[in-house]
Parts: C-alpha cells; sequence; structure tokens
C-alpha cells in the first residue's frame, strides 16, 4: 500500500509534471500565437502605412499634375491674353494712325478751303473797292452836274429879278410921270409959288427915281460881266422876301453858331423858309444844303 501511494504519488507528480508541461507548452503556444498575431496586425499596419503613404504619394502626384496643369492652363490664358491685348494694341495703333490721316487730310482741306475762301473775300473786296470808286466818281459827276444846274437856276433867277426890279423902275418912272404931268396940269390952276414949288418936288423926284433907274440898269450890267452868280448875289446882300429886313453875316470870330447866314435867323422863321428845323437842315449833305440856302437866296 505504501508502495502503491508512493507509486500513486510519483504518478501524480509525473502526471502533475505532464501537466505542468502541457501548461507551460500551452501557455508558450498562446504566446506564439499572440506574437504571431502581433506580428500579423503589425505586417497589417505596415501594409496600411505603407498603402497610405503610396495613397498620400498618389494624391501628391496628383495635386502636383492638378497644380501643372493649372498652371499650365493660367500661363495659356495669360498667353492669349497677351495676344489679344497684342491684337488690341496693334488695332488701337492702326485707328489712331488711320485717324491721323484723316485728321491731316481735313487739316489740309481746311487750309485749302480757307485760301480758298480768303481768295474769294479778297476778290469781293477788290470788286467792292472798284465799285465804290466808281459810285464815287459817280457822285462826284452827279454833284458837279448838280452844282452846274444850281448854278446856272441861280443866274438865270438872278436876270429874271434884275429884269423884273428894271421893269419896276420903269413903271415907278412912268408912274412919276404920269403924277408929273397930273401936278403941272394943277400947276396951272394953283398958286403960282405953290406951283413952282412943287415942281421942283416933282422934277427932283423924277430926276432921282430917274437915277435909280439908271444905276440898277448900270449895275445889272456890271453884275452879268463878271464874277459868279454866287459873288453877284453875295455883292449885294442878302434879303429874306417877306421877312424883318437883311439877314446879317457872321464872321468866324462869332461865338454860338456856326459861319453861316442862315443860322442868324429865328427858329420860327428859319422853320417858315426852309420848311424844315434847323437840327434837321444841318443833318443833310453839303450840296443839299447849298442848294435850299440858294432857294431862298442865302447861299
Amino acid at each position: 500500500k505504501a508502495e502503491e501511494e508512493a507509486a500513486a504519488t510519483a504518478k501524480a507528480e509525473e502526471e502533475a509534471a505532464v501537466a505542468a508541461k502541457a501548461e507551460e507548452e500551452a501557455a508558450a503556444a498562446a504566446k506564439a500565437e499572440e506574437e504571431a498575431a502581433d506580428a500579423a496586425k503589425a505586417e497589417v499596419e505596415a501594409a496600411a502605412v505603407v498603402k497610405a503613404e503610396e495613397e498620400a504619394a498618389a494624391a501628391l502626384k496628383v495635386e502636383e499634375e492638378a497644380t501643372a496643369a493649372k498652371k499650365a492652363e493660367e500661363e495659356t490664358v495669360a498667353l492669349k491674353k497677351a495676344e489679344e491685348e497684342a491684337l488690341a494694341a496693334k488695332k488701337v495703333e492702326e485707328e489712331a494712325a488711320k485717324k491721323a490721316e484723316e485728321e491731316a487730310a481735313a487739316a489740309k482741306k481746311s487750309e485749302e478751303e480757307a485760301a480758298a475762301a480768303k481768295k474769294t473775300e479778297d476778290e469781293a473786296t477788290a470788286a467792292k473797292k472798284v465799285e465804290d470808286e466808281a459810285a464815287t466818281a459817280k457822285k462826284v459827276e452827279e454833284e458837279a452836274a448838280a452844282a452846274k444846274a444850281d448854278e446856272e437856276a441861280a443866274s438865270a433867277k438872278k436876270a429874271e429879278e434884275e429884269s423884273s426890279a428894271l421893269q419896276n423902275a420903269e413903271e415907278e418912272a412912268a408912274a412919276a410921270k404920269e403924277v408929273e404931268e397930273k401936278l403941272a396940269a394943277e400947276k396951272k390952276a394953283a398958286d403960282s409959288a405953290r406951283a413952282k414949288k412943287d415942281a421942283e418936288l416933282i422934277a427932283g423926284k423924277r430926276a432921282a427915281l430917274a437915277k435909280a433907274a439908271e444905276e440898277m440898269a448900270l449895275e445889272s450890267k456890271n453884275n452879268s460881266s463878271k464874277g459868279t452868280p454866287q459873288d453877284r448875289k453875295m455883292s449885294i446882300g442878302a434879303e429874306v422876301i417877306g421877312k424883318k429886313g437883311p439877314v446879317p453875316l457872321l464872321s468866324p470870330g462869332d461865338s454860338g453858331f456856326p459861319n453861316l447866314r442862315e443860322a442868324a435867323l429865328p427858329d420860327g422863321e428859319f422853320e417858315e423858309l426852309f420848311g424844315m428845323e434847323k437840327e434837321k437842315f444841318y443833318k443833310l449833305r453839303k450840296w443839299k444844303q447849298d442848294q435850299k440856302k440858294k432857294e431862298v437866296g442865302l447861299f
């Protein structure tokens, strides 16, 4: 029994040793399995890292390619834009050149038109000058003709006035003679002394009238043979017919009036004689003033 117990104990110890060994082997196997699992996991992780690196590299490569493509596209766009700008600049330059040519042509045309206008203006000025000179010559000729006609009319009027004055003197002489004859008839019936005195008075009057008629005829003859009609009119003095006495002459030294005879007339008499006011009269041309003064005997 003791041996059996010892054998059983030894067997138990052997079985315990085997169990312990098996347990150790199981532990070692588990550990190996764990290490294998860890290694597999590490390998998987390593593969994942490699894959991630590859994917990252691929992504980087794609990004670089995208960047390069974008850069190339931008360069293409920039090149195209530069070409378009160059074309636009060339077009602007061509348009500017064309515009400059048009402006030069327009400026040349304007200069030619200005030269033509100036030539036309010069020709018109020359034509107007010739026309003015012709008009002036015609006016001078007309004024000379008018002055000549005025002088002839004044001469005719003067001759008519002198003839009328001579006729009046003859009529007065005839009337005096008639009075003398009448007085002579009355003398016979009157007192001798009174008749003699009356006869002397009548004779004196007749002599005076005859002398006045003779002087007037002589003066008329002298005036017809010398001087212009204006000089003869001035020599005998101007007198306004139907007015108050002769018109006085003004000298250059007189102040307040121009050196004109008609200026001495009162305004009312001036307007009645000339048919207009002094202010309006002196606005007339000189030859027109002279003509009107001749008409009223104040030239």
